[in-house]
């Protein structure tokens, strides 16, 4: 009887252990793994990944410099709007002299088409503005999906480091387990789940 409970119980710890490193591997490792990245690491990404977009598109908004002809332009066109309303421009104006010589016209005409241009040029700039503010918006959204992502494929290229710490109860900590945070950052560096939306499964 003794030499029949010698056989049975190392089989018995055997057949539990194998058990129990299954369940380990394919049960409790992957699901302590995405309750760690939810938990811990997927929040701290997403909210870097969004400090970086605001940064980002903060700097793309901000006006460009002045380049070196804007300056003088603007002064000149401000001389033609003293020199059109100057009390001498208007009684040039009102003996029809200014029409005999197109003086008062090419003024006009000057100024007009200055309008026109900053016109045009603040209807570029409010739709750039407009794209850019969709584009981080967008980006924003699917922030947390992408960390979400970066964080399965790390897990998944590691389940087997996953599967010692929960089989080990948190005994033995792999690498991976204190370093998602960084290979997650790695990976995002490598473009893995770029282009990721909200609304991606």
């Amino acid at each position: 009887m003794l030499k029949d409970m010698a056989e049975l119980a190392p089989r018995s710890l055997v057949i539990g252990a194998i058990g129990w490193a299954l369940f380990a591997h394919f049960i409790l490792g992957p699901e302590i793994a995405v309750r760690v990245a939810r938990a811990d690491f997927v929040p701290a990404c997403a909210a870097s990944m969004r400090d970086t977009m605001v940064r980002e598109a903060e700097a793309a908004a901000r006006p460009a410099p002045e380049e070196a002809g804007d300056g003088a332009r603007r002064a000149a066109l401000e001389q033609l709007r003293r020199l059109r309303a100057s009390p001498f421009m208007q009684d040039v104006a009102r003996s029809g002299a200014g029409s005999l010589f197109g003086l008062g016209g090419m003024i006009e005409g000057t100024l007009a088409e200055a309008e026109r241009e900053a016109r045009a040029a603040a209807r570029i700039r409010d739709a750039a503005r407009d794209l850019l503010r969709r584009k981080t918006a967008d980006a924003l959204d699917a922030a947390h999906s992408r960390c979400g992502c970066l964080a399965d494929t790390v897990i998944r290229s590691s389940s087997t480091e996953w599967a010692i710490f929960a089989g080990s109860l948190g005994l033995v900590t792999p690498d991976v387990v204190s370093d998602l945070g960084r290979r997650m950052a790695e990976r995002q560096r490598a473009g893995t789940c770029a282009g990721l939306r909200e609304d991606t499964p």
